[in-house]
């Protein structure tokens, strides 16, 4: 899991050099949403072992925080994503939206629509 979380924030890392700054919000949401398919579940089962999982992913967690941070601002400077919503918003939509997708398992259709349904609600009105 830490490797999997170090790998999100290099990958994360990289997206503004890569594309405007809200295709690299949207692109680090969706890359924080696919690849922690199943992290719930393996963090479950760690915690049912008595192993802190939270504790273990602490700093890889702070460092995926941070990039999306800096990451909705610049969409947020560029018109792309709603001003009002803070990174404790961002963050609730993107557990929210991991375990929706968790739900619907491989209906690769159902996913994006769900994807579709999250951007447009963070688009500005």
């Amino acid at each position: 899991m830490v490797r999997r979380l170090e790998a999100i924030a290099a990958r994360a890392a990289q997206l503004p050099a890569e594309s405007a700054p809200a295709e690299a919000f949207f692109d680090c949401f969706r890359l924080v949403v696919e690849q922690s398919a199943g992290k719930n579940e393996f963090a479950r089962a760690l915690a049912a072992a008595g192993v802190d999982a939270h504790a273990a992913l602490q700093e890889s967690s702070s460092a995926i925080r941070a990039r999306l941070a800096e990451l909705l601002a610049g969409a947020q400077r560029a018109g792309a994503v709603r001003p009002e919503l803070g990174p404790p918003e961002v963050i609730a939509l993107l557990v929210g939206t991991t375990t929706t997708m968790e739900h619907l398992g491989n209906d690769a259709a159902a996913r994006e629509r769900v994807f579709a349904v999250v951007f447009d609600g963070l688009r500005p009105r």
